[in-house]
């Protein structure tokens, strides 16, 4: 990627590149930015401008403007380029993209041996659907108006794989179509009297019937819901989930678009009972329809001939005509039954065969797809409570259904189907795995679509800051994403990665090998434009950092090179060492000397507050660091002063200088801001308590016992002094102990702010605050 011009976008008034030759066209570019500088809407502004679309400024109402090469396309403003799938945009609140929202996803389940499969099967159907046809066309008597219902039927099959219609149409089992045979034979219809004759004596009866089992069987309802699927959903309620609405409530929608909210299971058998009366007109309607009904599943062979007419709805109009009837049944089976038995036969090993693919399909490992690979492959190396499936495999497979995902607990008891639940569940950490789930995916359809593995990935803080358990999986990715070998194929994959992780930023340089390729962005205060410096500008021997303790010898080394001892620059050092040699001591097996604590605090007008820098003459000699004799007889405080005051005259570029400036300037704030609190606090009576209290919980010790003296006296601390304290403890009060952040919460502060609280605290007049 290479930059020419990048200004007005979502926010970025202008970003500049301290060395202009600046490009992104290594294999990987680390960018450090603080939160809210310019990492999300860097990101945005790409995204849209790769898809096609103009980017804006949406707090001034600038036009944007931009000049942007990336994957030898040229980007300008006004000019649309067209979509490029190679570039990969991740914001930061990814998280919320679902994941059957990914563009072309659906691809990554195609799978040739599964297509070519599934084709042959279609082949074979299509063309048993094809003989049925031929036989009807061939053999059917055109003049008999009932057997041309029958061969409409017939040709109302699609051509394709439609398994339900063809079992409907020759039935499951051969034993029956033999049976049929032998019935034709002697009389089809002589299913039973008493059946035929309370079916002619019951015609309105049997009008109501047929509505109600029309109903069930969505014959004439494209599959809305129905009265019967209504019942059934009352008796579910009823018998199965009986405590359902101590939880939740159904709402119905009717046909005029009304909703009905259904609150208990007696609502639910009110509102049903009122519908089917509604229905049927009266109770005496009602009465017959019940009794039809139990006529007809009454005994075996009463469903059994039912169904023979609920399978062939034509036949209610000619049940009054049995010798039509007779003649039509026997007329079809006597003519075509041979047929009709290879042809089923046919079918039934097509059937088979289907049934045998759709179940390995589901079961067998063989048929996974790049999307499953993913999916595993994820689950492998990420950590998180719940596994994520794949429901409708098979039809996902054959790319019938949009896949529909599962999340499954690990206990394996609560699944959810619904992905913004589960967000709502999630931490961070763990809706930042899932984001790194869809990024794989990504990958791949851009790999995908672009055989020579061409393309650039833009990450906006791919981990959250405490997420160490999935961290270094996704970094060993990444890793293995850049630089394995692909055969054949010549790896052309540039990562841009932002982060306001300090530490994120540091395994990304060791795991990447990309110390070169490290910038800082920072904000010029006086155009408001950001800024991308090199990383390590001034610090050529830091190029080679593999842990944050070398950057304490960087400063130990530079100091050693100083020839002024006496000089703002060397005694910044020191004091900026302070925190580390402290850490250092606590450690050692001979660690009598408590000087270097006391260094760090003020304890009053005792002995603790009589530090020296000659008490630390021994701890700088085991780093092999002098103190000059002239600052011997000093306080620590007195000197912090004097280079405090150096320090905020000027600002600094590099980010371990501002980083050294920072430290000292957080020790002599607190310094001093110890001191004045202790002074309002203490009198000559309470002192030694005073200082007992204080030494367990310094700094935020000596400030709960101020609020109680001014409270004790019905006094409020003055707001200007009570501000002061505030910003400075929210600022320095642990920022100054060594941790395995190096520091990045000082990292991430404002030079600026900081020398301004600096010369606050320096300047707070006590005399007047007593």
């Amino acid at each position: 990627m290479i930059i020419n011009k990048f200004k007005n976008i979502y926010g970025i008034k202008e970003i500049k590149f301290e060395d202009a030759n600046t490009t992104f066209t290594k294999s990987v570019t680390l960018i450090y930015s603080k939160n809210g500088l310019m990492k999300s809407s860097f990101v945005k502004g790409i995204k849209d401008i790769v898809s096609g679309k103009f980017p804006i400024e949406r707090i001034y109402g600038n036009n944007p403007e931009y000049d942007i090469t990336i994957l030898n396309k040229n980007y300008t403003n006004g000019k649309i380029v067209g979509k490029d799938d190679r570039v990969i945009c991740m914001e930061n609140n990814n998280y919320q993209e679902k994941l059957t929202e990914i563009n072309q996803i659906v691809s990554l389940l195609q799978s040739d041996e599964l297509t070519k499969k599934y084709n042959e099967l279609l082949t074979k159907n299509e063309n048993v659907i094809k003989e049925i046809k031929k036989l009807f066309e061939n053999k059917l008597d055109s003049n008999n108006s009932t057997l041309k219902n029958i061969g409409q039927q017939v040709y109302g099959l699609s051509d394709n794989y439609e398994i339900e219609l063809i079992k409907t149409l020759v039935n499951t089992d051969v034993d029956v179509l033999i049976e049929a045979k032998s019935l034709t034979t002697k009389d089809l219809l002589s299913l039973k009297k008493d059946f035929l004759d309370n079916l002619n004596n019951s015609k309105p009866g049997i009008e109501l019937f047929k509505t109600i089992k029309t109903m069930k069987r969505g014959i004439f309802t494209n599959d809305i819901f129905t009265m019967e699927d209504f019942n059934d959903l009352k008796e579910f309620f009823k018998n199965k989930v009986k405590n359902f609405f101590s939880l939740g409530e159904i709402i119905l929608k009717t046909n005029s678009n009304e909703n009905i909210t259904i609150t208990s299971v007696d609502e639910l058998k009110e509102y049903y009972d009122k519908e089917v009366l509604t229905i049927y007109g009266s109770e005496d309607v009602l009465k017959k329809v019940k009794e039809v009904k139990k006529f007809f599943f009454n005994n075996k062979t009463n469903r059994e001939s039912s169904e023979l007419f609920l399978q062939n709805p034509w036949l209610w109009d000619k049940t009054q005509n049995k010798d039509l009837v007779k003649s039509c049944f026997r007329s079809m089976c006597e003519a075509f039954f041979e047929d009709i038995i290879n042809i089923f036969n046919n079918i039934s090993s097509n059937v088979k065969d289907i049934e045998e693919f759709n179940e390995n399909i589901v079961n067998d490992k063989q048929y996974s797809t790049v999307w499953e690979k993913i999916l595993d492959k994820f689950s492998s190396i990420i950590d998180l409570p719940f596994k994520i499936k794949i429901t409708n495999k098979k039809n996902a497979l054959l790319l019938k259904e949009v896949p529909i995902f599962e999340f499954v607990y690990e206990d394996e008891k609560v699944v959810n189907h619904n992905e913004d639940k589960v967000l709502e569940t999630l931490s961070s950490g763990e809706k930042k795995a899932l984001y790194f789930l869809k990024l794989l995916y990504k990958i791949e359809i851009a790999k995908k679509n672009n055989k020579e593995y061409e393309m650039v990935i833009i990450l906006d803080d791919v981990i959250e800051s405490f997420d160490y358990k999935n961290k270094y999986a996704i970094l060993s990715y990444l890793n293995e994403l850049i630089y394995k070998e692909v055969p054949n194929v010549k790896n052309k994959i540039k990562l841009i990665i932002f982060s306001h992780n300090f530490d994120f930023i540091r395994n990304c340089q060791s795991q990447f090998k990309a110390k070169s390729n490290t910038y800082m962005a920072v904000k010029n205060k006086d155009n408001k434009n950001i800024v991308l410096k090199n990383f390590f500008k001034g610090y050529s021997t830091l190029k080679n950092v593999d842990d944050g303790l070398k950057l304490f010898k960087g400063w130990i080394d530079k100091a050693r090179n100083i020839v002024d001892k006496q000089s703002t620059e060397y005694n910044e050092i020191l004091i900026a060492l302070l925190p580390v040699l402290r850490n250092i001591n606590s450690i050692k097996i001979k660690n009598d000397n408590s000087s270097i604590i006391k260094a760090l605090h003020y304890y009053g007008d005792t002995s603790f507050s009589k530090i020296k820098w000659e008490n630390l003459i021994d701890i700088f000699d085991d780093i092999k660091l002098e103190i000059d004799k002239a600052y011997y007889n000093q306080n620590i405080e007195t000197v912090a002063v004097e280079v405090s005051d150096e320090l905020v005259k000027n600002e600094r570029d590099d980010i371990y200088d501002s980083l050294l400036k920072k430290l000292t300037l957080s020790i002599t704030i607190r310094l001093l801001l110890e001191k004045y609190m202790y002074k309002l606090t203490s009198n000559n009576s309470d002192e030694k308590s005073e200082k007992k209290k204080i030494f367990a919980n310094e700094t935020g010790e000596i400030y709960s016992n101020l609020k109680n003296k001014y409270k004790a006296n019905n006094k409020e601390l003055p707001s200007e002094f009570k501000d002061v304290i505030t910003s400075s403890l929210r600022v320095i009060n642990d920022h100054i102990h060594i941790n395995s952040f190096m520091y990045e919460p000082l990292l991430d502060l404002d030079e600026e702010l900081l020398s301004n609280l600096y010369k606050r605290v320096r300047n707070l007049s006590f005399e007047k605050n007593k």
